[in-house]
């Protein structure tokens, strides 16, 4: 798994939304006659918000879903919610965390202390795995196999990919600068993406090969299969006329629009790209998800803005290999970040509307979107982990640093 750190445009636009006044004044003037309040001083009194809680309404509607792990209060709670619909908090101020592939272990990094932890999920323990004192952690990344943590940090020496395997009670480090790193199906490799395109790394001694050539690609990821890698990369660059270019320097106002991506997609063994297309009303592809069979990616299509995930923000099914759009998502709701269920058949996604948005789940047969969890002025709530039925395996904890 993989968590990256938020852009300070999505930051800000997350706590424009999920951030309020810590009590609320309200007042009352009664008077015991028409008109005798007239004048009379009001009554003022203070009162405290409840405190933020995993809780959501049980629900036996919509599609069956396993257990699945999600983040409240801007990563803040870590809640589980159980396959009947209830939810209960597992873990509080762990704003930065990443959840093991069986759901059971979660690595969460703590800003004041610049410690690295380890939280098991079933018998509630917790552990130092590291500790780096002024160090700004900036990716966690478990194996999707195995229980493997590869962790990037800056601000630290020496510089590299720190790794923990809490199977064998290993621990490495690949020395060297590194970008934006993501998750591959081998566990002894990770995705790095740079300027100059997609490369797979192996962890051991660093080798690297060019998986995609894509000039300033900002995010990769690998099917389960590891058969389809997707990416996003700038639009190629329009015909401006020159008249225009002169109108835009002339206006005092700057433009704060961020840039678009394009997602782009590599079929291993065949020649070529496909590029998927855009909906009308859509120039930018926000993130997107392989289905686990391979034949689907869930993909969140928006447009130019100042903030995430802006004025408009769609779920769309586009199947491979023929890129066909099917839309999953309401028109008059911010929806981002799908996620697949195991079985492929359900997409649950987040919703960005307002601060009291929760998860949302498709039932892609039934065509029917379901609310999931209710965050209650405390979201948006965001998927982190499906839960596995199995236990906590018994690793052995490595020594030192």
């Amino acid at each position: 798994m993989i968590v990256k750190a938020l852009s300070s445009l999505a930051l800000s636009a997350l706590v424009g939304i999920t951030i309020f006044a810590q009590q609320t004044v309200t007042g009352t003037v009664v008077g015991t006659t028409p008109g005798s309040a007239i004048g009379r001083r009001m009554s003022i009194m203070q009162v405290q918000p409840p405190p933020p809680t995993c809780d959501t309404p049980a629900s036996g509607k919509g599609p069956a879903l396993p257990g699945m792990i999600f983040s409240r209060m801007m990563g803040d709670l870590v809640c589980e919610r159980q396959p009947d619909g209830s939810s209960n908090k597992i873990l509080s101020g762990a704003p930065f965390a990443a959840i093991s592939p069986s759901g059971n272990e979660i690595a969460y990094w703590l800003v004041d202390k610049h410690e690295l932890h380890l939280f098991a999920t079933s018998t509630h323990t917790d552990i130092v795995i590291d500790s780096l004192p002024g160090a700004i952690m900036r990716e966690l990344i478990w194996s999707r196999q195995g229980r493997k943590l590869s962790y990037l940090a800056s601000a630290v020496e020496p510089a590299g990919i720190r790794t923990v395997d809490f199977d064998s009670g290993k621990r490495s480090l690949l020395a060297g600068h590194f970008t934006t790193l993501t998750d591959s199906p081998d566990s002894d490799y990770l995705l790095s993406v740079t300027t100059t395109g997609v490369h797979k790394i192996r962890l051991a001694d660093g080798k690297s090969e060019m998986l995609a050539a894509a000039e300033f690609a900002t995010d990769a990821s690998l099917s389960r299969s590891g058969q389809l890698l997707g990416f996003l990369v700038p639009p190629p660059p329009k015909n401006v006329p020159a008249s225009a270019n002169a109108q835009a320097e002339e206006e005092d106002s700057p433009d704060c629009t961020g840039g678009t991506s394009i997602l782009k997609v590599q079929q291993k063994g065949r020649p070529g790209l496909l590029d998927v297309p855009f909906p009308k009303g859509f120039d930018s592809v926000l993130d997107f998800a392989f289905s686990p069979d391979d034949r689907s990616i869930a993909v969140t299509f928006g447009a130019a803005a100042c903030d995430y995930p802006g004025d408009v923000a769609r779920v769309y099914v586009v199947s491979l290999p023929d890129l066909k759009l099917t839309l999953v998502s309401p028109a008059d709701r911010l929806s981002v970040k799908p996620q697949w269920s195991p079985d492929s058949k359900v997409i649950v996604y987040s919703d960005y509307t307002s601060s009291d948005s929760g998860l949302f789940a498709v039932d892609l047969q039934a065509r029917m979107v379901t609310r999931v969890t209710e965050s209650h002025d405390n979201g948006p709530d965001q998927w982190m982990a499906w839960r596995s039925v199995q236990s906590v395996i018994a690793g052995k904890l490595p020594a030192g640093k």
